[in-house]
């Protein structure tokens, strides 16, 4: 498994190269339900900032996904987050949520999906627009791995890294 990790850490940025990994992650199924999830932000140095556990309750109606998370720092602060999934086409969706400038735009494809957006995050007072790239990959049926890039201005200002277990 570790060998499968370091492979994925290392792929490039095109999501079709993963359209025959399986198992498949179709959001729809995997984010329905209660999960749970543990992770790190690191800054542009690698120097781990935070980490933090996060609760979540996905459902689905008529297509359209609801994500609510609450998540738990270690320095103790709380934050909710509720993501509203709408589907594009077969394998694209759009996402919000309050703190996302505009929509997300989100592509599945084998045991992949990617969703790039800016993200509106309050640092010490002042509120800073970072775009995240997100690629989540399905290890197995109960658990994913979130990688994602930080991005202000074109450059890296940190990653951030999510262990997904579904109940």
């Amino acid at each position: 498994m570790l060998g499968s990790l370091l492979a994925l850490m290392g792929c490039g940025e095109n999501i079709e190269e993963y359209k025959d990994n399986t198992p498949p992650l179709k959001i729809q199924d995997y984010f329905n339900g209660n999960l749970k999830a543990w992770g790190l932000i690191k800054d542009f140095k690698g120097t781990v900032t935070r980490r933090f556990s996060v609760t979540m309750q996905g459902s689905w109606k008529k297509g359209i996904g609801s994500l609510k998370e609450h998540f738990i720092f270690d320095d103790g602060e709380e934050q909710e987050r509720a993501w509203t999934f709408t589907p594009t086409g077969e394998s694209t969706f759009t996402g919000t949520a309050h703190d996302v400038v505009g929509e997300a735009q989100g592509k599945q494809v084998g045991n992949t999906f990617r969703m790039n957006y800016v993200m509106r995050i309050p640092v010490s007072g002042k509120k800073y627009d970072i775009t995240i790239d997100d690629y989540l990959y399905r290890l197995d049926e109960k658990r994913v791995l979130n990688i994602s890039k930080l991005k202000k201005f074109g450059f890296t200002v940190g990653s951030l890294f999510i262990y997904f277990e579904k109940d």
